[in-house]
């Protein structure tokens, strides 16, 4: 008779757990879509550029070209985009599976993939954040504030097909996975669709030491598993390329002419530090818990971070989409996030996300090319698509 009360306890047990993890996935997924659809209604991306009224611009083109494997760099002024996308491999891979030859179809394919690389952006963004800090307001706060940025509407907003939104997806997967082998591998793919996920890497690296090492201090951090397979990993990255320019000849275009240089400092100086504070808005706020708390720790690993935000931030100035490159530095803003709610009560962190995230909302959303725009809300881009003015 015991047997079977214990048999008959189990099982309610665990269908009642079972019961649990059902509503907690559906209360994810209606959040995480809810969180992408204000990101949207912010950041509407201006569809009309993927209609052939609009233009087959020179970005479709190199981009088909990757797909169907008749691209070349050098058929491409040095100072464009286009000419230096040879590295830039796993968009073009993805973009193969469009089965498609056709400019247009290959480009619309690739933005729904970026869209769909979004929803599930938010998704790990959310479960990882709740789940470590097991406030769940908290994880819909900030996961709704990194969404409103420069960030969020990479995903969403970008029909000019930077497609920024595929190597910030590899970096969030490698943020929260519970596999280091597998953290590294998504930061590898992520080399291979922006260079500069070579300076994410680093934040990729800090956040999981953070959350792996149970004493940190100089030695630990720099002998972990995590900094010697990313070290491990970048040097295979640089070889692999050494090895693909010396022996096929792909190379891409750097230097002032390339658009690629110190003269580029000098030509935004008027520019640099406002599209810099408009990246991430408010929420540069969270690089203080970091650095505090890693000064608490080290006082050299706190002034080699410190060196590392500087440099990235400063060399974010040689190019001239300087909002998209310090996009890159999102992974700090994360273990901030994280940082901050495990040194300040519950109440604290919860009105600090909040008036943050409010000032972000109350921020228009703007990008830099050369020249500040403000990425116009759905209302207002409904009634610029009806008076036929858009661009």
């Amino acid at each position: 008779m015991r047997t079977l009360l214990d048999n008959v306890s189990s099982k309610i047990v665990t269908d009642s757990a079972l019961k649990l993890t059902v509503v907690d996935t559906k209360k994810k997924l209606i959040t995480s879509f809810a969180i992408m659809m204000l990101a949207f209604f912010f950041s509407p991306p201006p569809l009309e550029k993927l209609t052939y009224n609009y233009g087959i611009n020179d970005r479709w083109k190199a981009f088909s070209e990757q797909i169907n494997g008749t691209y070349n760099s050098h058929s491409y002024s040095v100072e464009s985009h286009e000419s230096k996308l040879s590295f830039r491999i796993i968009p073009a891979v993805i973009g193969k599976l469009s089965f498609s030859k056709d400019a247009q179809t290959q480009m619309i394919f690739l933005y729904i993939v970026q869209v769909i690389f979004g929803f599930l952006a938010i998704l790990v963004m959310l479960n990882g954040i709740y789940k470590i800090t097991q406030d769940w307001l908290y994880a819909k706060i900030v996961t709704s504030g990194l969404m409103l940025m420069h960030l969020g509407s990479s995903f969403f907003y970008d029909t000019s097909f930077f497609l920024d939104g595929f190597p910030f997806f590899f970096l969030i997967l490698a943020l929260f996975t519970p596999s280091t082998l597998l953290s590294v591998l998504l930061v590898f793919i992520g080399f291979w669709c922006d260079e500069r996920v070579l300076l994410g890497g680093i934040g990729v690296v800090l956040f999981r030491n953070y959350r792996e090492l149970t004493d940190i201090n100089l030695r630990n951090f720099i002998f972990s598993k995590n900094v010697l397979l990313y070290v491990l990993s970048v040097g295979s990255y640089l070889g692999i390329r050494l090895w693909l320019t010396y022996h096929y000849m792909i190379t891409i275009p750097l230097g002032n002419s390339a658009g690629v240089g110190f003269k580029a400092i000098w030509e935004q100086r008027n520019h640099l530090a406002i599209a810099q504070m408009l990246t991430f808005e408010f929420y540069w706020l969270y690089v203080l818990p970091v650095l505090v708390f890693f000064y608490k720790k080290s006082k050299i690993l706190a002034a080699l971070i410190f060196m590392y935000l500087a440099v990235s931030v400063g060399l974010t100035g040689i190019v001239l989409d300087i909002m998209r490159s310090i996009n890159y530095l999102f992974p700090i803003i994360i273990l901030g996030i994280i940082i901050y709610y495990g040194e300040e009560s519950k109440k604290r962190t919860n009105e600090t996300a909040l008036f943050v995230t409010a000032m972000n909302l109350l921020i228009p959303n703007y990008r830099y090319f050369y020249y500040f725009f403000v990425v116009i809300p759905l209302p207002l881009k409904l009634v610029q698509l009806y008076f036929g003015s858009a661009e």
